[in-house]
């Protein structure tokens, strides 16, 4: 069977073989997975925090920095990871993009095609962005975001549902992505792209017969073997039962997907149990982007914080992203094949 039942206006778009968007995770987005993905046919993009983890040993062809390094210096560092991309691939790629103007400029200077932005409104920056000839996808988790995108001027809206890793991107409503995909679809002209619970082919099967144009993948690609998070992270998300995570993070105002970890968990019994947010806050001992850098980069599953979504529990082996894709397309393509069988 071809690939033709899943090419998509959003192949077309971005200038890929297949509908296949890996998350750009901080701290697991580095060049290495970002030109695997794309190699494969998928679209790579980096992420805007980056660092070395801890107990790995890095590949030929990229570097890069400590944490300490990554915070002196952002701007600088992403100029370098994107070129390293560029040596490591000749295939379209994308970035997260901050909000920050200067980086936004150093994107425009260094040749970025296609930015990724999550949550906040999206005018300013798409604005910015279009006038520029870049693509812009924009990621929410309601209707209402995706009807503000396409106003705004994206070029494609993720719809990211309550069961996907990491930070929610601007939305409380705890809309799942089943139930939100098909009515962002039905609201916008622009193409959606599924993001939440999905990690093989038959998600991304099942995401186009809800109308997505393409899905978006975090949580498989950080159980891949050139994402740049540590390796304890990933043995996390492949250990990972369906009951494996928690979304958490509501009485702070971050509300985020997390593995259950023992500083989770405590996090959890608090929020439950009511406690003042001065004793949550407490419970950190500093900011939660250093608990997520204790257990993403440091590997330290008793004291930090790993991302990952509900699907972590379908995730069994940590495996090379170009073969993650491969399998994700052979499957969607079998599901799709099976349907035409059975008229």
């Amino acid at each position: 069977m071809t690939t033709d039942i899943l090419h998509t206006r959003l192949c077309d778009m971005l200038g890929i073989r297949y509908p296949i968007i890996q998350g750009p995770m901080g701290w697991v987005a580095g060049p290495e997975l970002v030109a695997a993905v794309s190699n494969a046919g998928g679209l790579g993009v980096l992420a805007n925090q980056l660092a070395q983890a801890k107990d790995t040993v890095p590949k030929p062809g990229y570097e890069l920095p400590t944490v300490d390094e990554w915070e002196d210096s952002p701007i600088e560092w992403m100029r370098r990871v994107i070129r390293q991309v560029r040596s490591l691939t000749d295939k379209p790629f994308g970035v997260f993009s901050s909000q920050d103007p200067g980086w936004m400029e150093m994107a425009i200077e260094e040749g970025v095609k296609v930015v990724v932005n999550s949550g906040g409104p999206p005018e300013q920056k798409t604005t910015f962005y279009k006038e520029h000839g870049l693509t812009v996808l924009h990621m929410g988790s309601t209707v209402r975001h995706a009807t503000i995108s396409q106003e705004a001027g994206v070029d494609a809206f993720i719809l990211a549902g309550y069961e996907a890793g990491g930070h929610d991107p601007g939305g409380w409503d705890h809309i799942t992505t089943f139930a939100g995909v098909p009515q962002a679809v039905a609201a916008v002209d622009i193409p959606v792209i599924a993001c939440g619970g999905i990690a093989n082919g038959r998600g991304l099967a099942a995401a186009m017969v809800l109308g997505a144009e393409g899905v978006r993948m975090g949580t498989r690609f950080a159980s891949t073997v050139e994402a740049s998070n540590h390796p304890n992270h990933k043995r996390a998300i492949v250990e990972a039962l369906d009951t494996g995570t928690v979304s958490r993070g509501e009485r702070l105002g971050d509300r985020l997907r997390s593995i259950k970890t023992p500083f989770v968990k405590r996090l959890v019994e608090l929020e439950t149990a009511g406690a003042p947010t001065e004793e949550l806050e407490a419970l950190f001992g500093g900011t939660a982007l250093q608990r997520r850098t204790l257990g993403e980069v440091d590997g330290d599953l008793q004291n930090g914080e790993v991302h990952a979504g509900q699907i972590a529990g379908l995730i069994h082996e940590i495996l090379p992203a170009g073969e993650v894709v491969r399998r994700i397309v052979a499957e969607a393509e079998e599901v799709f094949a099976s349907f035409t069988q059975r008229g």
